[in-house]
């Protein structure tokens, strides 16, 4: 039996209390799990629903006056695991990449590049202080190590688009593990003596990656991470953890996967003899 996901128009509702009771009553889901569900759903409201109730779903959410999208189960959207990357060259031919130190140079074509998605996070670091304890009599000495934490902010970036086979590849780049030597060449940042020069770096890396790739998208989000500017009226949403990143890039993959398969649908039907 085939299975269905229902798709939110928006990442997230506004309205999150007429979401959860929309769940109670078509689902059956209970009270609690449902204000959670709602509260958070990662733009998919419900997956792997048969197809009666995945359109009673989408019907109630209709009348409700929320954008849903019955989308079958073969063309529900899954993120390839990403493949984090230290070497990358920017070529005019495409956008070449190592995964390994000694791995094999694979690339992804510039048209191929359809997401580019930005993520500031905040890493903890452990550091050592050591100190010399003497002994009463003071000639005995013993080194001490005391362990603190230092926040720091680091950018990671996932570049998405199709491989040489067809397939999905996500590649994910952080800006404190990036050679910038080999990716900038002369422009690259000079990390040993200025400060901030991984995040500039990595900025202009994403900056040149995005002037080649003719059909990448980026989320006003990331914009915002890179410094850019958006217009007032565009909603920003909070990606408190990697995981949220991850689930609002799966989000957009898929509403450009139904905005490219309505294209092609009328496509198809301007293409048709008139009767």
């Amino acid at each position: 039996m085939s299975q269905f996901a229902v798709v939110q128009g928006r990442y997230e509702f506004t309205d999150w209390e007429m979401v959860a009771q929309i769940l109670t009553e078509v689902l059956g889901m209970h009270p609690t799990m449902a204000k959670q569900r709602a509260r958070r759903p990662r733009g998919f409201l419900a997956e792997k629903l048969d197809g009666d109730m995945a359109l009673r779903l989408h019907r109630v959410c209709r009348r409700s006056g929320l954008v849903t999208y019955v989308v079958r189960e073969g063309d529900v959207v899954t993120l390839p695991k990403p493949v984090r990357i230290h070497a990358l060259w920017i070529a005019d031919d495409a956008l070449w990449y190592r995964r390994g130190p000694t791995g094999r140079k694979s690339s992804l074509a510039w048209d191929g590049i359809v997401l580019m998605a930005a993520y500031e996070m905040v890493r903890k670091e452990s550091f050592y202080r050591w100190s010399a304890q003497y002994s009463s009599a003071g000639h005995n000495s013993e080194l001490h190590a005391d362990e603190y934490w230092k926040d720091y902010k680091e950018y990671v970036a996932d570049v998405v688009g199709l491989g040489a086979g067809g397939g999905m590849v996500r590649l994910r780049l952080e800006s404190r593990g990036l050679n910038y030597q080999e990716a900038l060449g002369a422009d690259a940042p000079d990390i040993l003596h200025r400060k901030n020069a991984q995040d500039d770096g990595f900025r202009l890396v994403l900056a040149r990656i995005h002037g080649h790739s003719p059909k990448v998208s980026v989320p006003p989000e990331t914009l915002v991470v890179l410094g850019g500017t958006v217009e007032a009226k565009e909603r920003l949403y909070e990606l408190p953890r990697i995981e949220e990143f991850e689930a609002y890039n799966r989000w957009l993959l898929q509403m450009m996967r139904l905005a490219s398969q309505a294209a092609a649908r009328r496509a198809s039907q301007r293409g048709r003899p008139k009767k």
